[in-house]
C-alpha cells in the first residue's frame, strides 16, 4: 500500500506540475499530435494556394494592360461627372469572386452592395436589382439581399475573360427586357500586388444616354443616323466597361489571395511548431514519469 501511495503522489505531482503547460497532460499526446497533423494539411493547402495565386497574378497583370488602354478609348463617352437625378429603376452590377479564400477583396463589394441597398429601401422610391458575377459573391449576396438578387452567374470568370463573353452578357442584360434607368458596376481596382480597392461605374439605359450624347456629341463630327450610332455606342461601353472590370477583379483577387493565402501559410507554420514542441515536451514528461515510478517501485522493493 506505501508504494502504491508513494507512486501515485509522485505521478500526481508531475502530472500536476505539466498540466498548466498549455492545459495538456501527457495523456492528452493523441489529441495534440491530431490537431499537429490537420495544422500541417492546411499549411500545405494554403501554400498550394498561394502558389496558384502567384502563378496567376503575372498573367492577370499582363492582361489588365491591355484591356485598360482597350475600354479607356471610349470610357469617356456618355459619361457623368455626377448620378443622374431621377433614376427610378437602379440595376447593381457587381463583378465579383468566382471562388473564396481571397481577403478582403471577397468581402468588401458584398457589404457596400448591400449596405446601399438597404438604404435605398428604407429612402424608397427606387427599384433596385441586383446581377452577379461570381459564384461566390453570389452566394455571399444572396443571404443579404435576398429578393434583390435577380440573376447569379457562376463559372464566368474561371479562366481569363473574353471580349465575346462580355459581349453576350452585355446583350443579355441589354436585351433580355431588364428594364433599368441607371447601372452600377462594382468592382476592385488593382494597383499592385498589395494595394486594391473597391471602386464603381455607373451606366445609363439608352435614353438617358442621348440625353447625355446630346451634350457631348456636339464635339465630335458624326455621319449617319445618330441614334443608331448612339446605340451601338452605349451597348458597346457596356461590354467594354464589364470587360475591364472582369480583368481588374480578376488580378486584384489573385494579388489578395496571394497575400493572404502567405500569412496563412506563415500561421500554419508557427502553429504546427507550438503543436510539436508540446507533443515533445510531454513525450519527455510521460518518460520521465514512467521513469520515476520504476525507480520509486524499485526503491520500495530494496527496502523491503
Amino acid at each position: 500500500m506505501q508504494a502504491r501511495k508513494l507512486i501515485a503522489r509522485n505521478r500526481s505531482a508531475l502530472w500536476g506540475s505539466h498540466r498548466t503547460f498549455c492545459n495538456y497532460v501527457p495523456a492528452d499526446m493523441p489529441v495534440v499530435k491530431k490537431k499537429w497533423r490537420s495544422v500541417e494539411i492546411v499549411g500545405k493547402i494554403t501554400e498550394t494556394m498561394r502558389n496558384v495565386a502567384a502563378g496567376k497574378l503575372p498573367s492577370s497583370e499582363k492582361f489588365l494592360s491591355k484591356t485598360r488602354p482597350f475600354s479607356s478609348s471610349i470610357g469617356h463617352m456618355m459619361q457623368t461627372t455626377e448620378p443622374v437625378p431621377g433614376c427610378k429603376k437602379h440595376l447593381h452590377l457587381v463583378v465579383g469572386c468566382e471562388r473564396g479564400l481571397c481577403g478582403v477583396v471577397g468581402s468588401n463589394l458584398p457589404k457596400m452592395v448591400t449596405k446601399r441597398v438597404r438604404e435605398s429601401l428604407k429612402e424608397g422610391g427606387v427599384q433596385n436589382e441586383v446581377i452577379v458575377l461570381g459564384k461566390k459573391t453570389g452566394t455571399k449576396m444572396k443571404a443579404t439581399v435576398g429578393d434583390q438578387l435577380s440573376i447569379s452567374y457562376g463559372g464566368s470568370k474561371t479562366k481569363m475573360p473574353t471580349f465575346g463573353a462580355c459581349l453576350d452578357l452585355s446583350n443579355k442584360i441589354l436585351g433580355s427586357g431588364k428594364e433599368f434607368d441607371r447601372c452600377t458596376v462594382y468592382y476592385n481596382v488593382f494597383h499592385n500586388t498589395s494595394k486594391f480597392g473597391p471602386a464603381t461605374i455607373d451606366l445609363y439605359n439608352l435614353e438617358i444616354s442621348k440625353q447625355i450624347a446630346k451634350a457631348q456629341f456636339p464635339s465630335y463630327d458624326v455621319e449617319g443616323d445618330s441614334s443608331t450610332i448612339i446605340q451601338n455606342l452605349q451597348e458597346f461601353k457596356f461590354a467594354t466597361t464589364v470587360y475591364n472590370c472582369m480583368a481588374e477583379q480578376l488580378a486584384s483577387e489573385m494579388g489578395s489571395r496571394l497575400a493572404s493565402m502567405d500569412a496563412a501559410a506563415k500561421s500554419c507554420k508557427e502553429k504546427a511548431k507550438d503543436f510539436e514542441m508540446i507533443y515533445q515536451r510531454l513525450r519527455k514528461t510521460k518518460i520521465t514519469n514512467e521513469l520515476t515510478v520504476l525507480s520509486a517501485g524499485a526503491k520500495l522493493a530494496k527496502k523491503k
